[in-house]
């Protein structure tokens, strides 16, 4: 695959850093099979099961986004253009290695989660609407204030982990903990509550 010569790069890259739309045009076609080749080589080597095709057009966007940001700053501090070619195969790698970690940190929180998760709800399901609002009520008054806090960020606001997190200044991970913990509490006080009829 051409990436073209130092000085045909060079030119593309300044007109990229002004904001040329021909030239934004001309750095996507030359360098997207560089790109596509990186995640492939990151896929076949650590992720030969992945959903290849949702997943390589998933990275290849976050990639192209990375590199256009701010006017294609990550690319400013290149002191020769003829590198550009190996700072994006090694860009496009890294992230495809970041975007795989991220998707399996998600599903193994999820599958940690969902059967604390589908018991609670299946036992609150099992109580009409008032006994509903009165355990829910009850119960929220046994947490602690950061867990409550918690609580109102994930269900009344539906804040995401690491949106939780930043919020309160805690790591993501510790925000999964702890909501897991919440739900195992909330289980055992619907069970201590309502036990006889479940």
């Amino acid at each position: 695959m051409s990436t073209g010569t130092e000085s045909e790069n060079k030119i593309l890259l300044q007109g990229c850093f002004d904001g040329n739309e021909h030239a934004i045009r001309a750095f996507y076609d030359r360098f997207k099979n560089l790109l596509y080749a990186a995640i492939h080589g990151w896929i076949e080597k650590s992720a030969p099961e992945a959903e290849r095709t949702e997943d390589v057009h998933e990275v290849f966007h976050n990639v192209l986004i990375l590199i256009m940001e701010n006017r294609f700053a990550r690319l400013r501090s290149l002191r020769h253009s003829s590198k550009i070619s190996g700072y994006l195969y090694v860009m496009a790698y890294n992230e495809t290695g970041r975007y795989f970690h991220r998707k399996w940190q998600d599903a193994k929180k999820k599958s940690d989660e969902e059967p604390v998760s589908l018991e609670a709800d299946h036992l609150i399901e099992k109580l009409s609407q008032e006994e509903r609002l009165g355990i829910v009520a009850q119960f929220m008054k046994t947490l602690n204030g950061r867990e409550s806090e918690i609580m109102r960020c994930f269900y009344a606001e539906e804040m995401s982990y690491s949106e939780i997190g930043r919020t309160l200044g805690l790591s993501t991970s510790n925000v999964g903990v702890l909501i897991s913990r919440i739900k195992d509490k909330c289980v055992k006080f619907i069970r201590m509550k309502y036990g006889e009829r479940l």
